[in-house]
């Protein structure tokens, strides 16, 4: 038996091919753009968002593109930047192109870069009926090496002490709704659209009535790799924060990003 790629499965560098490689596919075809790749089998897998694709046959043959969009059970992925031949010309994936789509990058190890913002004296949060968009400082990433590519990112946010200065307990009024409301979203400065990266829950920073308390530091949830692709400024909002009551006050406020890639 072998692999799409020809690799005969007893081949004594099976089992390392195994770990480094999460999906094997055959290609049903892609756009005139070189940016996607159709596979009808991809109906059946989870998201590969953030993860690299390498083709393995045509004139792009042997080339890795960050998988920028894909959404579980969707047919189609699309990728970070074109796919190329040696002469620069967009190539387009056709049917029966064979590809991997790899758990790290060519094998190789993923290493961590942390980043942080310049400090914001207060964070407001009140009990407006329909929340208030609250800036946070901007971000700089700068110093990845050439060729990075970035696998995942997180956004962080800290704070050194959390207060609630109304007379009675106070906390946040309402979950995260995708896009919409109470979460903390990051684009690039160019602009590019806000994308969701710290969600909460109804009832979060729960306090006693008229207290402060030691800060600390909220790590968000989603892999916003396919935003925070490059060294670059990133801007950040909480998008329509709400509390029960007026005000819970976040204090000496930082926001960070910590970024996996490979080179």
């Amino acid at each position: 038996m072998r692999t799409p790629n020809g690799l005969k499965i007893d081949n004594p560098a099976w089992p390392l091919l195994q770990a480094q490689i999460t999906y094997w596919g055959i290609a049903t075809g892609g756009n005139v753009l070189g940016t996607t790749v159709l596979c009808a089998d991809l109906v059946n897998e989870p998201s590969y968002q953030g993860l690299p694709v390498k083709l393995l046959d045509g004139n792009a043959a042997g080339q890795v593109r960050l998988i920028a969009v894909h959404v579980a059970g969707a047919n189609v992925i699309t990728v970070s930047a074109p796919f190329t031949d040696n002469a620069g010309a967009v190539v387009q994936v056709v049917p029966g192109t064979r590809f991997v789509i790899l758990s790290v990058p060519g094998g190789g190890q993923l290493f961590t870069m942390d980043f942080w913002s310049e400090g914001l004296e207060e964070v407001q949060i009140g009990d407006g009926v329909a929340g208030a968009t609250v800036a946070l400082p901007d971000l700089t990433v700068a110093g990845l090496p050439a060729g990075a590519t970035i696998v995942r990112a997180i956004v962080m946010f800290k704070f050194r002490m959390i207060e609630n200065t109304n007379a009675a307990g106070n906390r946040l009024n309402g979950a995260t709704v995708a896009l919409t409301s109470q979460v903390i979203q990051i684009r690039s400065d160019a602009p590019t659209a806000y994308v969701d990266a710290i969600n909460f829950v109804d009832d979060y920073f729960t306090l006693a009535a008229t207290t402060r308390e030691g800060g600390d530091v909220q790590v968000g949830q989603v892999n916003v790799a396919a935003t925070v692709d490059e060294n670059d400024t990133y801007e950040l909002r909480w998008l329509l924060a709400r509390a029960d009551l007026d005000f819970i006050n976040f204090n000496d406020c930082q926001v960070g990003l910590r970024i996996w890639y490979s080179v």
